[in-house]
Order: structure tokens, then sequence, then C-alpha cells
């Protein structure tokens, strides 16, 4: 089944269906019921997440389990699901995101943007065909399209070029689907996803130095105001559904503001989430070999060792385990919390805690000063927004919403 046709199933009225189901439903529906502060439908995010960076082979071209496919759709519908298992066949991720797009009511594409005569000449005409689309389904389309772009672009290992995803996915539309691919960028906009991205894309496209991405610096400096005191920071798990929220706001290029009353432990978990979904650990083998081979040494020597080894470092990379190991020494001088530097490294390096402990634990002596700079112009930015806009008492929710409009509490 292929997405840009309409379901001819006989499916339930919307009166009939459960108020969960995000399979067959609008995709703006579907997106207010995965999260109401969400653009994107959770099996559509939960999917192209998944299968982002894996460049698996033949992609889209192999077949899916459908029994395995069926018990994915019956677990989001029902709630249930909000993830698909580590082990699961890239095949069957693949074939469930298919199932979604070929159960929506009306094609994904519009018939605007299927009917515009010449569209590689016109690509100026197609943007603005998308940018006319509803918010939820303009940003499940920008996503989709980034992720078969990317996907394009490694056709050598996955063996699918924009042309054969193109006639997999689009064979009525075969050269729509192809230029859609090719010419992501152009017609979409560049990609603005940073979970789960490179530590330096993601940096790339959130902070104007290309050093520390916006979910650190955002995050980091709303616990340093207001969260340093909650007891068991980083050890307390957040509120699932907010974490997923803020993450996706992140994603979709919003300006996050996180309001004062939001918990510490939900914005420690994004945090951890976005550290715990990096390609390669903040806190690498370089860092952790370099405490190995100082076991023994006076500590002159070790901080000295260490500090050779940060300085190879990238400069967004440095910045921002910089930035984590100021905060986290400032949160275990706050005795409030409860949470030592060994707590600490344990939570978010258990493999490697003992050479995090130190590295909190010494942070002003390996590392030059702390990044307040670099690391709050976002921050700054967004508060003097905030500021400007409801008095200087006015704090802004949940970022601008979807319309750019702040919201004030």
């Amino acid at each position: 089944m292929f997405f840009w046709k309409k379901n001819k199933k006989k499916t339930k009225s919307k009166e009939e269906k459960a108020p969960s189901t995000v399979f067959g439903v609008p995709l703006d529906e579907a997106a207010r019921r995965s999260d109401p502060r969400a653009l994107i439908p959770l099996p559509v995010r939960s999917a192209i997440d998944w299968l982002s960076h894996k460049f698996p082979e033949n992609i889209y071209r192999a077949e899916g389990c459908s029994s395995v496919v069926q018990e994915y759709v019956s677990g989001f519908n029902n709630g249930t699901l909000i993830a698909f298992r580590d082990s699961e066949a890239p095949e069957n991720v693949a074939a469930t995101l298919m199932h979604y797009f070929s159960c929506l009511p009306d094609p994904l594409l519009s018939p605007d943007m299927r009917s515009l005569p010449d569209p590689a000449h016109n690509l100026p005409v197609l943007s603005s065909l998308v940018a006319m689309l509803s918010p939820s389904s303009r940003a499940t389309i920008k996503m989709f399209f980034h992720h078969l772009h990317e996907l394009a672009t490694h056709a050598a290992i996955t063996h699918m070029d924009a042309s054969a995803l193109a006639s997999v996915l689009f064979p009525s539309q075969k050269s729509l689907g192809e230029l859609l691919i090719t010419q992501a960028h152009e017609v979409f906009g560049p990609p603005t996803r940073l979970f789960g991205e490179p530590l330096a894309v993601a940096a790339s496209r959130s902070d104007p130095n290309g050093l520390i991405p916006s979910p650190l610096s955002v995050c980091l400096q709303w616990l340093d105001r207001r969260g340093l005191r909650d007891q068991g920071l980083y050890r307390t798990s957040g509120a699932r559904s907010r974490v997923s929220a803020y993450q996706a706001m992140f994603d979709e290029g919003e300006t996050v503001v996180i309001p004062d009353h939001e918990a510490p432990s939900t914005v420690a978990s994004l945090v951890s989430r976005f550290l715990r979904e990096l390609p390669q650990p903040l806190f690498g083998s370089s860092i952790q070999q370099a405490f190995m081979q100082s076991v023994g040494k006076d500590d002159a020597e070790r901080c000295a060792i260490l500090r050779a080894a940060l300085q190879r470092l990238s400069p967004a990379h440095l910045a921002s385990l910089a930035a984590l190991a100021f905060h986290l020494n400032r949160v275990v001088f706050e005795e409030e919390n409860l949470m030592t530097a060994k707590n600490l490294a344990i939570c978010l390096y258990g493999h490697a805690a003992g050479a995090f402990e130190y590295l909190v634990l010494n942070a002003h002596r390996l590392f030059d000063a702390p990044p307040g700079a670099a690391a709050g112009a976002q921050v700054a930015a967004v508060n003097a927004a905030a500021a400007a806009v409801g008095g200087a008492s006015a704090v802004a929710t949940y970022p601008p919403d979807r319309y750019g409009r702040g919201l004030l509490v």
C-alpha cells in the first residue's frame, strides 16, 4: 500500500473510533491525539527516529512482516506503544510507516502539488504549496522527505537512491517523488532535527556559534536557575509525555522556552535523553582512555593528561562537555538535592562512572572557564523576548506556539 493513495477500505467513522486511534484519521487529528503540543504523529516520528542513521539495505523495498506491523498498529492505536523495539527488523519499522501513510484519509501530498506542471522548474511554487499546508502536514512531510534524502545520499550503503525510493514509494508520481527527495532542502527548508544527530550537526543547526546544541544550553541554564535543589535530580524520571513534547519542539525548529513551573525532573530527563541519543557519546572513549592512563599519577599530572585529551576534542564537543560538567558541578555542591558526583556519574554514564565523576568534581581545573557566553546566548535572547512581550515579570511558556505567538503565564 502506498501513502499517496486514498485508502479504499471501509473504516469506522471518526465518532466510532477510540480517542487514541492514530491510524486512519486525518493527520492533524493524529498529531493532536499523539500529543497536543507536538506537530508530527507519534508513529511517524518514532519510525523516522528509529531509522535515522541506520541506512539498512533495500529499505522500503524489503517487505515487512504483516503480523508485526499489525502489532505496532494496535499498540500505537491503543496508546500502549510510544516507540519501536531496539531489536526490531528495519523492514518492519519501514512497513509500519508506509502503512500509516496508506491509511490517511487524504494524501500527504496535496492535489495542487501533484498537479503542478513541470515542478522541476517551479521549485519556488512547490515551496509555496508546502507552506500552505497545515502545520502538522508541513512538519510531517518535511521530516519524511529529509529522511528519504538522507537515505538517498547513502545509496552506496542502502542501494536505494532517489530514483529507487521514488519508484517504490511513488509509482504513479515518480518524477515528483524523486524531485522532492533530491531537492528536499530547497523545497522544505533545511533540516531542524536535533535529537539523534551528531553533536556538531545539532550545534550548527541550533546555536549561532555552532558550539552547544540548544537542548543542552536551554535545559542546563533552566536547571541552574530553577532545579539545582530538586531532590534526586537526574535520578528521578520526568513525565515521558512532556519530555517527548519538548523534544518534538526542539526537533521542529521552534524556540523552546521552558516555563518556571515545569518539573525539574522533566527538564533533567530531556538532557539525559539528548545525551543518550547522540550517535557518539559526549563523554567518549578518548577521555575515558586518558583517565585510565592517568591512574597512579599525582593529581597535577593527572589533570594535565586529561586537559590535553580535552583540548583535542572538536570545539562543539569541548564546549558542550564543559557546559555539562560545570552544571553538574553546581548540582553536586547544592546539598538539598542529595545527589553526589558519584550518583550523577552513575545516572548519566554508568559504564564510565569513575572517570566522569572525576571530570565533574574537577571541572574548574580541567576546563578553562564556564562557557557562559556560548551556552547562554540563545537563552538570553529568548528570555529578553519573553520579557519584552509581557513585562519584566512575564515568563514565556512552552515556547512560542506553532504560529509564532508567545504564550505567557
